[in-house]
């Protein structure tokens, strides 16, 4: 049993309840667990997922289909270890999450521990336990059969990854490489183009990959860890290979995965790495990028969980977004590190479509209250997930990347 290597990290947990629905003003959070507001049990917040790896542990309880539907029941959306961060919410309510951004690195020389109960990896374990034994959702399974065949969760040809990209100059060869993800490829390619063009008119040079394959970032996420693995090996060889300096990253689960998930898995990483919109607000600051075109519209922004949370990028999205003229930006509430899912992380499209529109939905009377007539995110899948939620709920926004924006702004053909 794989959660056995996790005995130390499950005994830690002082089931406190702060991830279930906990509200403080001051350090910004409005309840919490986002499955807990809808399905009301316990078994479903990080505190009872690790009684449930207590129990597991201790022999009390064995895995079957009933306890595999509450493991896959997670978006993983790391708000549960946000709040569980030690003194977090004084920090949060004394300068927000760009404070808590970089508390760790101000303390790490004191010797002082700020890790939180690593909630989420617990359960992503629990999840590698569940693959192991062959209790996987129907969705997930064929996600994992269509990588193992087709290099994508899609099923998708992998010759087709960089059809995107036609007709678009690119510099073959060159050391800065544009990764765009499997949902931008296959499900909305307009954000890859878009990114390109972008780059391409900051004068940088960038190629693409003719085949790419998936980052594994949705197999590290559902426990397929062996694929995953498999995953991470072979693009960092085949990136090796290209002579990639440096990888420009669409999808925030993508650069979460690459940046923690990759070096874990197969060793240090022979290039540097960053999200596009660290990128883009590099060259807006820099005055190689001036958006110019007015776009007169009331903008909000969904943090994505893996990027914010994850990755603590909360500024350079705003950045790009406010250099925008014309464009009135107003701040979700709760946002940054204590925003709402939308839904769409850790497979629970593909384990509990139902459920994940759910939780989409409870963010939309959240969108109502800034008056925004635009959502813009910073990773594709949460933008085809916000579009699939849109459509089922009937909330009358457009959602939108914040690169789609910006090309929109710059007159990008």
């Amino acid at each position: 049993m794989r959660l056995e290597g996790l005995k130390e990290e499950i005994w830690k947990c002082n089931h406190c309840s702060m991830c279930s629905e906990m509200v403080c003003d001051a350090a910004g959070y409005y309840k919490v667990c986002p499955v807990y507001q809808v399905k009301r049990f316990e078994n479903y917040t990080a505190r009872g997922h690790n009684t449930l790896a207590l129990y597991l542990l201790e022999g009390s309880l064995n895995y079957d289909q009933d306890l595999a539907e509450i493991i896959f029941s997670c978006t993983t959306c790391m708000t549960c270890e946000e709040v569980c961060k030690p003194m977090g919410n004084a920090v949060a309510g004394l300068g927000g999450s760009g404070l808590k951004s970089i508390l760790n690195e101000v303390i790490r020389p004191l010797a002082v521990n700020m890790d939180p109960i690593p909630s989420v990896g617990i359960l992503e374990t629990m999840r590698a336990d569940c693959v192991d034994r062959g209790m996987v959702p129907d969705g997930l399974r064929a996600a994992a059969e269509n990588v193992a065949q087709t290099g994508n969760i899609y099923g998708e040809p992998a010759k087709n990854s960089a059809g995107w990209s036609g007709g678009i100059p690119r510099d073959k060869g060159a050391g800065t490489l544009l990764f765009a993800g499997e949902t931008a490829a296959f499900r909305a390619p307009q954000i890859a183009a878009a990114a390109l063009k972008v780059l391409r008119r900051a004068g940088m040079q960038v190629d693409v990959l003719e085949e790419e394959r998936s980052s594994g970032a949705l197999m590290f996420r559902s426990g397929h860890l062996d694929l995953a693995g498999e995953l991470a090996r072979r693009n960092i060889a085949v990136l090796k290979e290209r002579g990639v300096r440096e990888l420009i990253v669409l999808s925030a689960d993508d650069y979460y995965t690459i940046v923690r998930d990759w070096p874990r898995a197969a060793g240090e990483l022979p290039f540097a790495v960053r999200h596009l919109s660290m990128v883009l607000a590099d060259l807006l600051r820099r005055g190689r990028l001036r958006p110019s075109k007015r776009i007169e519209r009331r903008v909000t922004y969904q943090d994505p969980c893996r990027l914010g949370r994850g990755m603590n990028i909360y500024e350079d999205p705003r950045t790009v977004l406010r250099s925008i003229p014309g464009l009135e930006f107003r701040e979700l509430y709760p946002t940054a590190h204590a925003a709402w899912c939308f839904g769409g992380c850790g497979g629970l499209p593909l384990s509990d479509q139902a459920l994940a529109m759910k939780l989409g939905a409870r963010k939309l009377p959240l969108v109502a209250e800034t008056q925004a007539e635009i959502i813009a995110t910073a990773c594709p899948e949460v933008r085809v997930h916000m579009d699939a939620v849109i459509r089922h709920a009937g909330g009358g926004y457009r959602s939108l990347d914040l690169v789609e924006l910006l090309a929109e702004s710059l007159e990008v053909d």
